[in-house]
């Protein structure tokens, strides 16, 4: 079973990169949610709560969904606290069951953000996600994360794993380890995910 969130358990994180205070005027931010479930729809919306108020520390941002097999954009331009609000008003309310070919989608959406950067300009992406332990799909993963430029300038979290999925996700980001983290869903995880953004 598969349901990712972009985040490791407690205090079992990949790396760290987050810049703390101040804006962050040439990074673009990409959120991908999967609201498969009701505990996945109850940490997005506790994400986008906090999320709201660190909005205008970007540039620009991307708020995607996992639906069936793919993912659909709720909203790509200029980022603000007013936008992030009315997507978690409007977009986070009904359940949308998604597969693993959606998490797959969601990286390769991550990967095509990471490759048309210009110079001087950072993605940070958050994938909201229970995670998943299917053997083909994190082998899947594995490689469209290899693949990712190795220039330091794109940061992935994957916040809201189950604790049994942790384990089985970590190595994906072997290829990139100061800039990813697999975050679980604690508290105290969605709160180092905050100060990291």
């Amino acid at each position: 079973m598969r349901h990712i969130w972009l985040l490791v358990a407690g205090s079992v994180l990949i790396a760290g990169c987050g810049n703390f205070g101040g804006s962050l005027p040439d990074t673009h931010v990409l959120v991908i949610t999967d609201l498969s479930t009701q505990d996945e729809q109850d940490y997005a919306t506790a994400f986008y709560d906090g999320f709201a108020r660190k909005a205008r520390r970007f540039k620009t941002m991307s708020l995607d969904r996992l639906l069936g097999e793919t993912t659909v954009v709720d909203y790509s331009g200029a980022s603000s606290r007013e936008v992030v609000e009315d997507v978690m008003l409007h977009r986070l309310n009904d359940l949308t069951p998604s597969t693993d070919e959606a998490l797959i989608a969601a990286a390769r959406r991550v990967l095509d953000h990471a490759n048309g950067l210009k110079e001087g300009q950072r993605l940070v992406a958050v994938i909201l996600t229970n995670g998943t332990r299917n053997p083909a799909t994190i082998s899947t993963l594995t490689r469209i994360v290899s693949t990712i430029p190795a220039s330091g300038n794109v940061t992935i979290y994957v916040a809201g794993v189950q604790a049994s999925n942790v384990t089985a996700l970590t190595p994906v980001f072997s290829t990139m380890p100061a800039n990813a983290a697999v975050i679980g869903t604690l508290d105290s995880d969605l709160k180092t995910l905050m100060r990291r953004l």
